[in-house]
C-alpha cells in the first residue's frame, strides 16, 4: 500500500506532465529544505513542497526555500491533497514573460 505522500507525489507529477510541464521529484538526500518537486511550465520556475495532511507544517528550512523562490520570481506553494486542484489551476494559468 502506498503512503499518502507517495500518492500525492504521483498525482502532482502526472498532472504537471499532463499540462506539458517539465517536473521532477527531488530526492530526500538533497539539501535541507529543498522542495519536493521542481518544475518548469511556460518558462515559469515552480517549487512545490508536498504535505500529505492539511495540518502538517513545513519546516523552517522549507519555508525559507519557498520564500527565496518567490522572491526570485518563481512560483512556490505547499501542496496538500485538498488544495492541489486550486494550485494546479493557478499553475495552468501561469505565463512567464521572458526578456
Amino acid at each position: 500500500m502506498k503512503k499518502p505522500e507517495t500518492k500525492l507525489k504521483e498525482k502532482v507529477l502526472a498532472d504537471l506532465k499532463g499540462l506539458g510541464a517539465w517536473a521532477e521529484k527531488i530526492q530526500q538526500v538533497g539539501k535541507v529544505g529543498t522542495p519536493d518537486i521542481l518544475a518548469c511550465y511556460r518558462g515559469a520556475f515552480i517549487a512545490l513542497e508536498l504535505k500529505s495532511k492539511e495540518d502538517e507544517l513545513p519546516s523552517r528550512a522549507q519555508v525559507i526555500k519557498l520564500r527565496k523562490v518567490k522572491k526570485a520570481g518563481g512560483y512556490a506553494a505547499i501542496v496538500t491533497p485538498d488544495n492541489w486542484p486550486a494550485i494546479k489551476k493557478e499553475i495552468a494559468s501561469l505565463v512567464c514573460v521572458l526578456s
